[in-house]
């Protein structure tokens, strides 16, 4: 009996550390995978048999194999991954909408308003002059050209921002059936499976990044997935969302049961910081809509009052033609003022010289009226949005750098305790290699024991 318990325990003792080698190689071979939590084999004493009056130990067993993983710093990181993702978003669409209104490295809309203005001052030297006329004309042009092209390019961006949207959402809804594949999975292995909850934390972490969600692990080890106070995955079910894109906004819908839920406000992670860029342009849009019409009605209203080369009242200054989402869009200046500058209503009498300039000198006046929203002038409300759309994005990469920070300590806290140290598993090996070779002896000791007395009782 003494024998054959003793081969039994060198067995037992070969396997635990055959285990425990086999779980070392594995750390060192994912020391660089993502999301990949350390192994690391949980030894206990096997149970010890009575022999006359005296208990025998009967090895070791392999209780099992244990995930290095902390759910409280996981929950946090995936938290944390979701801000900084949509501070991030926020802020690269932001800085692509600010670069329309750059009036430091570009000639921005105040410093084109400004050349309107002084083509203006100069056309009073002459105002019969064609050449100081066609000059007011260009500015003009070139102004109301830029407001346009920039009113366009916001509403191009926000298309291609929207477009972005539905392709981050598909791969959103495939990472939700992901995660309930995963749980079906996970269930079946009795919550055992280090590779599968491995990889289910990974999809969550992913998920965050695009929606902004938190989770808690359930008693049968599923993942529920939650939304705000929304379920996107329960158990092995996991629910889909959807987008409608409007002007200027794009609103999320979670389906449930037979109908749906909008669920925009709750939407963080990438998804949620364009979200709110896109509020923000459509914001932007709005202020340049009101300043095109404010900027419109003042020319127009006082060219109307002045009177051109023919003695006819002025036309207008500055047209919207219409047709788009937003007047900013197609605003122009009057081509029939560019095609003929003798129409420019100078003058403040119909009978008046060639070279009177009394309309004129009012409409220079009108650089520092503040007629615009909030009592200011039109370039100061321009300077004013300028400010508006740096300040937005300033605030987002500030918030993003916070996140950023954040993050990075939650992933180093993460690493500390799920990672791989290859000098501690280059230990380990050499341990249970040891332990392998000790067992192995031991086995081969007993054997050959047991074959002595094998020959002796024959």
């Amino acid at each position: 009996m003494g024998i054959l318990s003793t081969l039994s325990s060198a067995r037992s003792g070969l396997n635990a550390a055959s285990v425990a080698l086999d779980a070392a190689s594995n750390n060192v071979s994912n020391a660089s995978t993502d999301g990949y939590s350390r192994r690391s084999v949980r030894l206990t004493s096997s149970d010890p048999i009575q022999v006359g009056s005296n208990w025998r130990g009967t090895g070791v067993s392999v209780a099992g194999v244990d995930r290095a993983h902390d759910v409280f710093v996981n929950r946090q990181l995936i938290a944390s991954a979701g801000n900084q993702a949509e501070a991030e978003s926020e802020y690269e669409v932001l800085l692509l909408s600010e670069s329309w209104f750059n009036d430091v490295e570009i000639d921005g809309l105040p410093t084109m308003l400004q050349g309107v203005y002084d083509s203006l001052t100069q056309a009073t030297q002459d105002p019969a002059d064609e050449t100081l006329r066609r000059a007011v004309a260009n500015n003009s042009v070139a102004f109301a050209t830029s407001v346009s092209r920039t009113a366009v390019s916001l509403v191009d961006l926000q298309s291609q921002v929207q477009d972005r949207m539905s392709g981050e959402l598909s791969e959103a809804n495939q990472r939700i059936q992901n995660i309930a594949d995963l749980n079906r999975a996970v269930i079946a292995s009795q919550g055992n499976a280090a590779d599968l909850l491995d990889q289910r934390d990974m999809e969550i972490g992913m998920l965050a990044q695009q929606l902004g969600v938190d989770f808690h692990i359930e008693d049968d080890g599923s993942a529920t997935v939650l939304l705000g106070g929304h379920t996107l995955v329960n158990g092995i079910e996991g629910r889909e969302l959807s987008v409608e894109h409007g002007v200027g906004e794009s609103k999320i819908y979670l389906g449930v049961d037979s109908g749906r839920t909008q669920v925009s406000n709750e939407v963080g992670g990438s998804l949620g910081g364009i979200g709110t860029a896109l509020s923000r342009i459509e914001g932007y849009l709005d202020d340049m809509d009101l300043f095109v019409e404010e900027l419109s009605n003042q020319f127009n209203d006082q060219h109307a009052l002045g009177f051109d080369s023919t003695g006819a009242a002025g036309q207008e200054w500055f047209q919207v033609a219409g047709g788009g989402a937003h007047l900013s869009e197609s605003f122009t200046f009057n081509s029939s003022l560019l095609d003929d500058p003798s129409l420019f209503a100078f003058a403040s009498d119909a009978s008046a010289s060639a070279g009177d300039g009394g309309n004129l000198r009012v409409m220079i006046e009108m650089e520092t009226d503040d007629a615009f929203s909030a009592s200011m002038s039109g370039e100061e409300t321009l300077l004013n949005l300028l400010s508006e759309v740096g300040e937005d994005a300033a605030t987002a990469k500030r918030v993003a750098s916070q996140q950023s920070v954040v993050l990075t300590d939650l992933q180093g806290l993460r690493d500390a305790i799920s990672g791989v140290d290859l000098d501690e598993e280059a230990a380990n090996l050499i341990e249970f290699q040891a332990s392998y070779q000790a067992a192995a002896k031991v086995l081969r000791t007993s054997s050959e024991l047991f074959d002595t007395l094998m020959q002796a009782v024959r």
